[in-house]
């Protein structure tokens, strides 16, 4: 899941927040900032379950400072200091990718042997509160 402003939804830059789970690997997470279409703060976090066989919590903190990113309430990354932070309004979207050639390396080569679905148990937006 990510949250997504561009020039498809009539913003002129390109902004991100994402969660992205690589089919290659589900037994880790890739978490990714983009502003203005470039890639801000990318890591992956090696994760002690395998994300394709239960339910967690993930979630992230989108401050004017920082992104935090969450899962099961413990926080598993924070942006570095001085990381350009995305500046747009943003959607969240939950997708599920298929790949192509050119996205073999990043997430594994995908084939379809039955049907593909991913199942979202909830989803929740918390706006800041603003500090007087």
């Amino acid at each position: 899941f990510f949250t997504y402003a561009g020039p498809p939804v009539g913003v002129p830059s390109h902004d991100e927040i994402d969660f992205e789970f690589l089919g290659k690997n589900t037994h880790a997470v890739e978490i990714t900032s983009w502003r203005n279409g470039e890639k801000s703060d990318s890591v992956v976090i090696p994760l002690k379950y395998d994300a394709s066989a239960e339910f967690h919590d993930y979630a992230f903190e989108w401050t004017p400072t920082a992104i935090r990113w969450y899962i099961d309430n413990h926080m598993v990354h924070e942006t570095p200091a001085g990381v350009p932070m995305p500046e747009n309004a943003s959607r969240i979207y939950v997708s599920l990718w298929s790949g192509s050639a050119i996205e073999d390396s990043w997430m594994g080569h995908f084939v379809y042997t039955k049907p593909v679905t991913a199942e979202v148990v909830w989803v929740k937006y918390t706006p800041i509160k603003e500090v007087p």
